[in-house]
């Protein structure tokens, strides 16, 4: 068996994370994951990555395409400033799931094989694993920032359409419901994974 010691301010810190999960108990989706184990965790998050770039991005695009196609005019015009911001959206999004998926997930799973198989220790790349969880962190600013932008935007042209598609109606409604998923994935992240990988890393830096 293998222990370990955690300097004092780094205990405090956990101790600290103990006390804030236990107050999320009424969130259903973080109290059901909070069981599960950090690998099991990353496999659902990253199914999640793969519906949102396989499925949800191209049907959100194939009904902004056909917007596109019905409506001219300033109405038009108003809607390619839309797809520009969905453009963003989409970019931002690839390259934050990229970061995560290759250099975060893959480092948290080589620590928890390591803990439970107790294979070889994983190299750390980084001074701490922190330092990539603050980089994520600041997607997750850009993104919520990003979207909360489309949808201003799909509402305020909403309201200047005398009479709307069914297309946009849904377009806008999937728009919202990306908006909900994507915050209650980063909420998962960052109540559950972050603080139990920077745990979980912590462990295997002062093992004796």
């Amino acid at each position: 068996m293998k222990f370990y010691f955690l300097p004092i301010t780094q205990s405090i810190e956990i101790l600290e994370r103990d006390i804030y999960m236990q107050n999320l108990s009424t969130n259903d989706e973080i109290r059901k994951w909070s069981k599960a184990s950090l690998t099991e965790l990353i496999d659902h998050l990253e199914q999640v990555h793969q519906i949102i770039k396989s499925e949800k991005n191209p049907h959100l695009q194939q009904l902004l395409d056909e917007i596109l196609n019905t409506y001219t005019g300033k109405h038009r015009e108003m809607l390619e400033s839309l797809q520009e911001f969905f453009t963003i959206f989409k970019s931002e999004a690839e390259d934050h799931i990229k970061r995560e998926e290759e250099i975060l997930f893959s480092y948290i799973r080589k620590l928890e094989f390591y803990k439970t198989n107790d294979g070889t220790k994983p190299a750390i790349p980084f001074h701490s694993i922190e330092n990539p969880i603050s980089q994520i962190e600041l997607d997750h600013v850009k993104l919520e920032n990003t979207l909360l932008e489309a949808i201003d935007k799909i509402a305020s042209v909403f309201k200047t359409l005398e009479e709307s598609s069914d297309s946009f109606k849904i377009f806008y409604e999937d728009m919202k419901s990306l908006q909900s998923e994507i915050m209650e994935h980063m909420r998962l992240e960052t109540n559950v994974v972050f603080p139990e990988a920077i745990r979980l890393e912590l462990s295997v830096m002062y093992e004796k």
